[in-house]
């Protein structure tokens, strides 16, 4: 699997030309294409269920006050700069 922060070196060097194209469009588009570069993923039982018990894992070890507060806050603060956005959808 490539690491979305740091492209395989060998890869970056053999598309040199359309990597600045990547960096040249929206943010959606560019994760768009890295995530296309990983080709199908699936995520069945077994990972669900893994990726499942890790978050209640880490929710445990967490104040449900404070990650709820937390959320909340990040959802506010989203929601108030779209608002102030003009080219958002």
């Amino acid at each position: 699997m490539h690491s979305l922060a740091k492209p395989n070196a060998s890869r970056a060097t053999s598309l040199r030309p359309q990597a600045g194209a990547l960096f040249d469009k929206p943010l959606w588009q560019a994760t768009e294409e890295l995530w296309r570069d990983l080709g199908a993923v699936y995520v069945g039982a077994e990972l669900g269920s893994r990726i499942v018990e890790g978050i209640a894992e880490e929710l445990a070890l967490r104040n449900q006050d404070e990650v709820v507060r937390q959320r909340d806050d990040l959802l506010r603060t989203l929601l108030q700069l779209k608002a102030r956005a003009k080219d958002l959808p």
